[in-house]
């Protein structure tokens, strides 16, 4: 759905402000935030992904937006792991190899299931199909994540991310030998043939890049591999794993991102250590999440141990 009108803006505002008053009824204000990122805004004819532009006067906008499908959302009677609750939010553990919510291809084994059978209430936001949603993992990623279950709870948390006044602490597992300190500045964009996949650039090649920000601390280095912490500071799609890649330190067991055979070939690994290593899975883990919660003022700050597939690499 492509839609287009033209306003009279008088004084000179922001652009997501001013969508945000005349699109309150359908979009809410961090929506309309993410469709100018995604490039899904034009001003005047251009693609403006400037959520703090300033316009004013006579303004064509244009948007193209698709509605998202339905898809039917089962209870599930598994479990996921709850650190906290209360009544207005709760900290889960998502396992790996679990979609967030549902999509295209997509059975009924999402964590949005898993959540509908386990909580008798969830923040709903702009889309029916990700109840309690506030952020997303990887499917291969487990770890923390932290679930709405009042709308205005959800609203609030949104705004924490994007104030980054959430941190996120990630442990992983690299190929290769990482720097002791690394620091990464650049931008997060969709990879031109393989839209399922994301590039890291340290410049802004295109408009419709994000900026992105992350820390890579190293812990421990064997003959292959390093283990890392990854402070990140933006949480744009697969950051970790699009960045470590091009610095040449792959995620361990990253199909998507590292010529994985290739790797264990030169490394000279038996067929045993392959099987192993394979099995393992992607070794990286969202292992911390602190914050202040946005109604009681509480200090939240939890953390996992590494799982057994993390030990003894």
């Amino acid at each position: 759905m492509i839609e287009e009108n033209t306003f009279n803006v008088s004084p000179a505002q922001r652009i997501d402000g001013f969508l945000s008053q005349i699109w309150q009824e359908n979009f809410s204000r961090s929506r309309i935030q993410k469709f100018i990122r995604d490039g899904k805004i034009k001003l005047n004819g251009k693609i403006c992904n400037k959520p703090a532009f300033q316009i004013q006067g006579d303004v064509t906008i244009e948007l193209n937006y698709e509605e998202p499908k339905d898809y039917l959302i089962a209870r599930s009677d598994k479990q996921i792991p709850i650190l906290f609750e209360d009544p207005y939010l709760a900290i889960i553990h998502k396992p790996t190899n679990m979609t967030v919510h549902p999509g295209a291809g997509t059975k009924d084994d999402t964590l949005v299931h898993y959540l509908l059978g386990q909580f008798d209430e969830l923040s709903e936001v702009d889309d029916k199909q990700r109840p309690g949603i506030v952020h997303r993992l990887d499917r291969e990623t487990e770890g923390l994540m932290v679930i709405a279950k009042k709308t205005n709870v959800h609203r609030q948390l949104s705004e924490l991310f994007e104030n980054r006044k959430i941190q996120k602490k990630y442990e992983a597992w690299l190929w290769g030998h990482s720097p002791e300190v690394c620091v990464a500045e650049g931008f997060i964009g969709r990879h031109r043939s393989n839209r399922k996949k994301m590039v890291y650039s340290p410049e802004q090649v295109n408009p419709t890049y994000k900026s992105s920000e992350m820390s890579i601390t190293t812990l421990e280095q064997t003959n292959h591999f390093s283990r890392v912490t990854i402070d990140l500071k933006t949480g744009r799609t697969h950051q970790i794993r699009a960045t470590c890649s091009y610095l040449k330190i792959p995620v361990v067991g990253d199909e998507m991102y590292s010529r994985i055979h290739r790797r264990q070939k030169v490394a000279g690994f038996s067929n045993e250590k392959v099987n192993d290593l394979n099995e393992r899975g992607l070794l990286l883990i969202a292992s911390g999440l602190a914050f202040e919660h946005p109604v009681t003022h509480e200090k939240l700050s939890y953390s996992l141990p590494l799982p057994d597939r993390f030990l003894n690499l």
